[in-house]
């Protein structure tokens, strides 16, 4: 943890590059020529322009001129269209524009492109304080430390233990008065005028020129007993994987909204999507919408027990059944079973995504 954990806020704003931006409204269709076009040329000026702006509110903040670095983003659509990428200025800005549209919606349209507005970002390094790595400075700390000064004091403090709550006589220091390199193992306090660290019993803390590391022994790894008992598990590495498969339900949802023409998922997000185990059975979901949510894993178990052993790579599944974990007729729910390397006949995880259908 750094020394100004307790203030990190107000150390993260001093750190902060100031940044700030300027926007214009410029239209116009964005042809094959588009480097001799009027069209480019008046982009120039307009960028110029936002450029000064940028400048003049940065120099106002304590910033050099020559201390700004710029960034032009061009907002680029289909003509008639409601997506607008947002792009970095340059030549090709039209190929990439339908390059990148491809890629995140799956589709081309045969339509002019045209440009909807610009956009400069000016960022400039600020005075303050800079983070650095502590990594080679903790190494040579762990291979050679020393014993910390004579504590300010000794408190009486509890601490929970495998035997329960047990109380130590425990040495308080006072952070500044620590030499750089020192090495506590705990239980011991460690303070200053803004902040309090508890190094707890088997806990090691290694005093660093701008951070206090706290070296915690190994947790406990997942075990099952012989009697399929109980799982214990990690419970650090339980929320990492929950956040990381929660990611990526939301991100299912995010490709469904781009790539679909449907109004009913683009602009009202009628839709949901998941993760299933082997069996069927929910494993995450994204926050959309709840009716969805409550059925879905009653819609993949059914898929899955009805085409148990008869799915194989390349299968997509596609039910709308109200007895069979559906809502009602429109909701249609594609399940897409996910099969192992090794094996094409041995489903890993099914993915699932609902959308409602106004023209079912």
């Amino acid at each position: 943890m750094p020394r100004y954990s307790s203030i990190l806020s107000a150390y993260g704003i001093a750190c902060a590059d100031l940044t700030d931006e300027s926007v214009n409204p410029l239209t116009g269709e964005i042809a094959d020529d588009f480097v001799s076009s009027d069209l480019y040329r008046r982009i120039e000026e307009t960028v110029a322009r936002l450029k000064m702006e940028v400048e003049e509110k940065l120099v106002l903040q304590g910033l050099l001129a020559d201390q700004i670095t710029y960034e032009v983003k061009a907002g680029v659509q289909y003509d008639g269209a409601d997506s607008v990428f947002q792009l970095t200025m340059g030549p090709e800005l039209k190929q990439r524009f339908i390059d990148q549209h491809l890629r995140e919606t799956s589709f081309s349209l045969k339509r002019k492109v045209r440009l909807s507005g610009l956009r400069v970002v000016g960022a400039g390094r600020s005075l303050g304080p800079r983070p650095t790595d502590f990594g080679p400075e903790l190494r040579r700390t762990v291979d050679d430390h020393s014993d910390p000064c004579e504590a300010d004091s000794i408190q009486r403090a509890h601490f929970e233990t495998p035997n329960g709550v047990v109380g130590f006589e425990t040495p308080v220091y006072n952070l500044p008065s620590l030499a750089v390199s020192t090495k506590i193992r705990g239980p011991a306090i460690i303070a200053d005028t803004t902040q309090t660290i508890v190094v707890e019993p088997a806990v090691e803390a290694f005093i660093l020129l701008n951070h206090v590391v706290l070296r915690v022994p190994e947790p406990r790894t997942a075990t099952v007993s012989q009697d399929q008992g109980p799982i214990e598990t990690d419970p650090v590495t339980l929320g990492v994987f929950a956040n990381r498969f929660m990611s990526i339900a939301e991100q299912m949802g995010h490709t469904l909204q781009r790539t679909s023409v449907s109004v009913s998922i683009k602009e009202r997000l009628d839709f949901s999507c998941s993760i299933h185990g082997t069996d069927g059975a929910l494993v995450a979901n994204a926050p959309h919408i709840p009716i969805h949510l409550g059925s879905m894993q009653y819609a993949v178990m059914a898929q899955h027990n009805h085409w148990l052993g008869k799915l194989r790579p390349g299968d997509v599944l596609l039910t709308n059944h109200p007895k069979w974990g559906g809502t009602h007729l429109p909701d249609l729910t594609v399940v897409t079973p996910i099969f192992g390397p090794n094996d094409p006949s041995k489903v890993l995880f099914y993915l699932a995504s609902r959308g409602h259908h106004t023209d079912m």
